[in-house]
């Protein structure tokens, strides 16, 4: 089935009028309070959600929120102040479709074709590895997109390391990655670190229970061991793929190159409010074991901070510099020297 990612959806039911209309005073009042009950009743920090949700309605009855009205304006003064009072970018009020009447159990075969259209989807993305080649130098660059299901992952991860097995620096790409699905980062790290599981990560939830995250045993395909790898982020680099980043830097694993990512760590599941909003509420947070901690609003710090749209000819000048200084063929040395000159000095 699809990933159970960094947020998740939840779709209750009933009737509504147009998505778009303004709300009224009295739909704004019961908005506030919905969204405040959801704070006190699920978010992981439960003292930080009480805090959070007494300060909103403080707000709202003061008449902060009195001028709005368009659902997307609603939304975006309530998750802007939602974030203020949490620092917590994966709270987030966004304006939803009319609840549909209620229905039924969905019947397997109908649950069958969504879940084909799922994978059509990833399949169109090629599971989201988007680019891999090997650069001058025979520096590896690999291009994610995103991390959809594991299992379907995997087939296109084993092929992606087979192609670039033979490379003698790796370059991971995450600057325009959008996240997804925590265990598919797992088996993605696996390749980069040794035959024995290793602890990556751990969801704990306000309800005490937890979720862990091991790198795999045995995989299909050649790991990429005892070789430099540089981690490319952007600001806008997302959840799951800040994961990566923070769990390879934390093991000393990579060098990251880049900006600071966006700063999401929690996970986060969805819940209807009011008549015609979704509110994503995070119910754990991440625990990276190395660190104890996660990239919950700093996000990951690169070790060599430059900006996005120079951080592969940076890392690639990295790459080119550090197998220079080991190399001792003098024509391999040639080769090497005339990559970095084709990079030039900038970044």
């Amino acid at each position: 089935m699809p990933p159970i990612a960094l947020v998740t959806a939840l779709v209750l039911a009933a009737p509504t009028g147009p998505a778009d209309r303004r709300l009224a005073p009295d739909e704004l009042t019961a908005l506030v309070r919905d969204v405040a009950g959801k704070l006190r009743e699920a978010y992981v920090f439960p003292e930080v959600g009480a805090r959070a949700a007494a300060e909103l309605e403080r707000r709202a009855a003061a008449g902060a929120y009195r001028q709005l009205g368009a659902p997307g304006e609603v939304a975006e003064r309530l998750t802007a102040d939602l974030r203020e009072l949490t620092r917590d970018l994966h709270l987030a009020l966004e304006p939803a479709p009319p609840r549909a009447p209620a229905a039924a159990p969905e019947p397997p075969e109908a649950r069958r074709r969504r879940y084909e259209a799922f994978r059509k989807r990833v399949a169109r993305d090629n599971q989201g590895v988007r680019r891999a080649e090997v650069l001058p130098g025979n520096v590896g660059y690999l291009a994610l997109t995103g991390f959809p299901d594991a299992d379907l992952a995997g087939p296109t991860y084993a092929a992606a390391f087979g192609f670039l097995a033979g490379a003698e620096a790796l370059l991971i790409d995450l600057r325009e990655n959008l996240g997804g699905d925590p265990e598919a980062v797992a088996l993605l790290a696996s390749y980069l670190l040794g035959p024995g599981a290793r602890h990556l990560n751990t969801f704990r939830h306000r309800d005490g229970s937890e979720r862990q995250f091991w790198t795999s045993p045995s995989l299909p395909g050649p790991r990429f061991l005892d070789r430099p790898v540089y981690v490319l982020t952007s600001r806008s680099t997302p959840s799951a793929a800040e994961e990566l980043a923070y769990d390879l830097q934390a093991l000393k694993r990579a060098t990251v190159v880049g900006e600071v990512t966006w700063g999401g760590a929690n996970p986060a599941a969805d819940h209807r409010v009011g008549e015609r909003f979704v509110l994503s509420v995070p119910f754990g947070r991440a625990v990276n074991p190395v660190t104890g901690g996660n990239w919950e609003g700093t996000g990951v710090r690169p070790d060599v901070a430059v900006p996005a749209a120079s951080a592969l000819a940076r890392a690639h000048r990295e790459a080119l510099r550090g197998l220079l200084a080991a190399e001792p063929d003098p024509e391999w040395r040639a080769e090497l020297e005339g990559a970095m000159k084709a990079l030039g000095s900038g970044g």
